[in-house]
């Protein structure tokens, strides 16, 4: 059981090491990239294309008891039996 431990523990620390090379090196791609969108109008896009952005307060405020954060609308409403198909709530974010 220890190897398996340490073996686990140590692809474990290969993926993380490789995602954050992954995203240093993207990172440095977008940077040297001139992103200039002045010329970019409303005709660029097809009729009746929409436009929209989303947040949730799991992305933004975090787990319920965590950092003095106390249950938001959206954690009371998760608890109640049946409002969310699979159970699942944001306890643990």
């Amino acid at each position: 059981d220890l190897l398996l431990t340490k073996s686990t523990s140590s692809h474990r620390l290969i993926v993380i090491f490789m995602i954050l090379v992954v995203a240093a090196l993207a990172s440095q791609a977008v940077s040297q990239h001139d992103f200039n969108t002045s010329d970019i109008s409303r005709k660029d896009f097809p009729p009746g294309f929409i436009f929209g952005t989303a947040t949730a307060a799991y992305q933004v405020e975090g787990a319920v008891k965590q950092d003095g954060r106390g249950p938001s609308i959206w954690d009371t409403f998760t608890q109640s039996i049946g409002h969310v198909v699979d159970g699942s709530n944001g306890d643990v974010t």
